[in-house]
């Protein structure tokens, strides 16, 4: 993560906004894709609204749709990390049809994989040599909050998972982390208290 943070401070980059909105929120590529400038950014608020993504329709042509389940529709708070990049964001938004935060730089939506091979090569030119891809910007995400000591119940919503179960099934490896350095914290306390 510090890598590819300082590469891309370092280095410009027509995807720098994008990947960190992923990095920073848990946003599925395909929801950053899709934010609406008029709609989905509440400044005054401070809130993101997540109310739809980037998907294919049957002619594999890329669209905007619903989001991914009925829960995927949230808010989350744009705070200290995001709100820099969404003000960039905004005063450097290519006006378009779609009224997308992001397109290309011929006013067409991004397809989602244009973004994956963009990131890779990010990532690639930061050093980091194992296999990437955008997804990872969401997975990097829940893993810190869990890290930073976020209930499951809070992350499953930021995230927009139908269940508990699904956050849970997903980062489970870091609540196991987590459970040992619980138990030291405890072990230390009873010691204290006993």
């Amino acid at each position: 993560q510090n890598q590819l943070e300082d590469y891309l401070e370092s280095h410009s980059s027509s995807y720098k906004n994008i990947i960190l909105l992923c990095l920073y929120t848990g946003m599925r590529i395909g929801e950053v894709l899709a934010l609406n400038y008029n709609e989905d950014i509440d400044l005054d608020n401070k809130m993101i609204k997540v109310t739809k993504t980037l998907t294919k329709d049957r002619n594999k042509k890329t669209i905007i749709g619903p989001t991914k389940t009925k829960s995927g529709k949230r808010n989350i708070e744009i705070n200290e990390l995001t709100e820099d990049i969404i003000i960039d964001s905004l005063n450097n938004k290519i006006e378009n049809k779609n009224k997308v935060l992001f397109c290309q730089a011929n006013k067409k939506l991004y397809v989602d994989n244009t973004i994956n091979s963009a990131f890779k090569r990010i990532c690639k030119n930061a050093g980091i040599t194992k296999p990437v891809n955008t997804h990872m910007l969401r997975h990097t995400f829940a893993t810190r909050c869990i890290e930073g000591g976020m209930r499951p119940k809070t992350l499953q919503k930021i995230l927009g998972h139908s269940t508990l179960a699904i956050t849970m099934d997903r980062y489970v490896h870091v609540v196991e982390d987590e459970q040992q350095k619980e138990m030291e914290n405890v072990q230390s306390y009873l010691k204290v208290v006993g």
